[in-house]
């Protein structure tokens, strides 16, 4: 199998499920979800559901969904 077939298959949805990241409210194509990797109150990520992407508003961390669930595994 491909890489871009992986990542395609790779779901934000799923890895945030996955994970339990706590979802703090939804917007169209948007979740946002407290930030795993800075946990600080400000921390929120923007996952989009779209390109299944993800990136946080205060640390700036970002990626794809698999790269999403293997950093914090």
């Amino acid at each position: 199998m491909r890489q871009e077939d992986i990542l395609k298959r790779t779901s934000i949805i799923n890895v945030k499920n996955k994970l339990q990241l706590k979802e703090i409210y939804s917007s169209k194509d948007t979740i946002y979800v407290k930030c795993p990797f800075c946990l600080s109150n400000s921390g929120e990520m923007k996952l989009n559901t779209i390109n299944n992407s993800y990136i946080c508003k205060n640390c700036e961390e970002r990626g794809y969904a698999i790269s999403l669930f293997a950093k914090c595994n």
